[in-house]
C-alpha cells in the first residue's frame, strides 16, 4: 500500500514538473518568437515586423500580431494575423487603416 501511495505520488509530482517547465520563460520566449515569425511570413509582406503580440486565454486559443511592411510597390501596409496555437498555423489579413502607434 505504502509502495502504491509513495508510486502515485512520484507520477503526480513529475507531471507538475512538466507543466511548470513547460511555463517557463524561455518557453514563453521560443512561443512569442514562433508566432511572430509565422505572422510575419504569412504576411507576404517586405520588410515585415511584428510590431506587439497579444495572447487570448486557453478558451479562445488565439494570439493576435500585428505586423507592419511593405507591398512590392512599396506601399506602407499594416496586417493583423491570427495564430492558432492549437493547429500552430497562421492567418494574415490587411487592414484597411493604419494602427495608431500608441493606444
Amino acid at each position: 500500500m505504502i509502495l502504491r501511495s509513495v508510486g502515485i505520488l512520484c507520477a503526480a509530482l513529475t507531471t507538475m514538473t512538466v507543466r511548470v517547465f513547460a511555463s517557463a520563460p524561455e518557453a514563453w520566449n521560443a512561443h512569442y518568437a514562433e508566432v511572430k515569425a509565422k505572422c510575419v511570413a504569412t504576411s507576404g509582406l517586405l520588410d515585415a515586423k511584428a510590431l506587439d503580440f497579444t495572447g487570448f486565454d486557453d478558451e479562445i486559443g488565439y494570439d493576435v500580431v500585428r505586423i507592419e511592411g511593405r507591398h512590392k510597390s512599396g506601399d506602407l501596409s499594416h496586417m493583423v494575423c491570427l495564430f492558432n496555437r492549437t493547429t500552430r498555423k497562421a492567418v494574415s489579413s490587411e487592414t484597411t487603416t493604419p494602427f495608431p502607434s500608441k493606444y
